[in-house]
């Protein structure tokens, strides 16, 4: 019984008696192969690389995006605590925490919803961040963020 050998190769290199695990003859490689295989991964990393790339990109866009919303976040609940306990100072505490972040969220407003004295002290925070995609471009993203306190005063 003779065993198949793989079409396009080389057979009289193949060790008889020798069957690999896809049932033809296992062959000793010749060297050839190894250009042709290293041209293949180059390929295929030049295919993958830019999706990479830009994977990483979004990953740290978005952490940023996270982090800037984060502030905001915070910033609208500390200045509708601000509210809660001094009528009025909410807006101010924001505008001066927002000026120290005003290079990372660009434009930003302050609207006291409801003010002390009476049953809530509500801040809305609206900030705008800019951010640039690789390969997409600049995109204006808005956050925002509305607290809530109970007055104190």
């Amino acid at each position: 019984m003779s065993l198949p050998i793989r079409p396009g190769r080389c057979h009289h290199h193949a060790l008889p008696g020798r069957i690999g695990t896809d049932g033809l003859d296992s062959e000793v490689n010749s060297g050839v192969d190894t250009d042709r295989d290293s041209g293949v991964a180059a390929v295929e990393f030049a295919l993958v690389l830019p999706l990479l790339v830009m994977l990483i990109f979004a990953a740290v866009t978005a952490g940023s995006i996270g982090a800037a919303q984060l502030d905001v976040n915070s910033t609208a609940r500390d200045a509708a605590r601000a509210g809660a306990i001094d009528s009025g100072s909410g807006c101010s505490l924001a505008s001066a925490r927002l000026a120290d972040a005003a290079t990372s969220l660009g434009a930003t407003s302050c609207t006291s919803v409801a003010t002390c004295p009476g049953v809530d002290s509500v801040v809305r925070i609206d900030a705008t961040r800019n951010v640039t995609i690789p390969f997409i471009g600049d995109r204006t993203i808005d956050l925002s963020s509305t607290a809530r306190y109970r007055c104190e005063i």
